[in-house]
């Protein structure tokens, strides 16, 4: 080889390890749990510590200071497809469990402001209800507002509590 070439290969050596090492960086196994969400994380995770630290109670939209959630970190380090995959399922899973959450609230107060519902609730009810869209002071076809029912069907001094508490009105 002449010298130029020795020498260029020289320079360039460096800079191709580098590059390497940037476009496939190795993954320590182990990575602790308490780095979720960081640049330092994501950087020497692998598919199987985020799968670790998601059952471990960790959040797939956990922001940290800048907002930035998982995905930012696994895009900008360039994390294998199986981590992607991993967060994007956890994330669908995450959806689909609180979109089953609100079709049973809805379920539940989905007879708001009729005895029957005022025949069984309780106040823990009563108040999952008024968290939703529930209207505390309601009025039903025939003029009635919830405390109306209460006051004629509960047995239970505590949902009238949880009414007035969300502020029903006594003389409506």
């Amino acid at each position: 080889m002449n010298l130029r070439v020795r020498h260029l290969a020289a320079m360039l050596a460096p800079a191709l390890l580098a590059a390497c090492m940037v476009a496939a960086p190795a993954r320590a196994a182990g990575v602790s749990c308490e780095a979720w969400n960081t640049g330092g994380f994501f950087k020497r995770a692998a598919a199987v510590d985020v799968s670790r630290c998601l059952k471990a109670g960790a959040k797939v939209n956990a922001r940290d200071k800048n907002g930035w959630v998982p995905l930012h970190y696994v895009a900008r380090y360039g994390a294998t497809p199986s981590v992607v995959s991993i967060l994007r399922k956890t994330e669908a899973r995450r959806k689909a469990e609180a979109r089953r959450r609100e079709a049973r609230r809805r379920a539940e107060c989905a007879d708001w402001n009729t005895p029957g519902f005022f025949k069984r609730a309780d106040a823990a009810e009563v108040s999952r209800c008024l968290k939703t869209e529930a209207k505390v002071n309601a009025r039903n076809k025939a003029g009635l507002a919830p405390l109306h029912w209460v006051a004629e069907l509960s047995k239970t001094p505590a949902v009238v509590k949880a009414l007035l508490a969300k502020g029903a009105k006594v003389n409506a």
